[in-house]
């Protein structure tokens, strides 16, 4: 009986270190915004990880979570414009546009959320 005490009270343990860890990689949340007219494909990705390609049709938008200690987090618009590539700090930055004007996509970054 105490051997199956001490193995559940290690799984506990286990699964609230891995449940804190997993908080802690998603603090920041992206909310990647398509305003270009046509749908696009967002790729979201950064050192030792990313998020597979998603597509977005317009007026779509869809939240990523970001792993909070990255400094660098790069996304990738395709679609019928020419390709956009934005490289930023996803801790200085929230939200990403996406816009087509003369067939080129463009992604402006801006922050709807004060930092703390």
């Amino acid at each position: 009986m105490r051997k199956s005490g001490v193995t559940i009270v290690m799984m506990l343990l286990f699964v609230i270190a891995f449940g804190a860890s997993q908080a802690r990689a998603e603090d920041h949340q992206l909310t990647v915004v398509n305003n270009s007219g046509t749908p696009v494909m967002v790729a979201v990705v950064w050192s030792g990880g990313g998020l597979d390609p998603a597509k977005l049709n317009p007026d779509e938008r869809e939240n990523v979570p970001v792993p909070s200690n990255l400094d660098s987090v790069k996304v990738t618009v395709t679609g019928t414009c020419r390709q956009a590539v934005e490289t930023f700090n996803p801790q200085k930055v929230d939200r990403a546009m996406i816009t087509c004007k003369d067939n080129v996509y463009t992604i402006v970054l801006a922050v709807t959320k004060p930092a703390p």
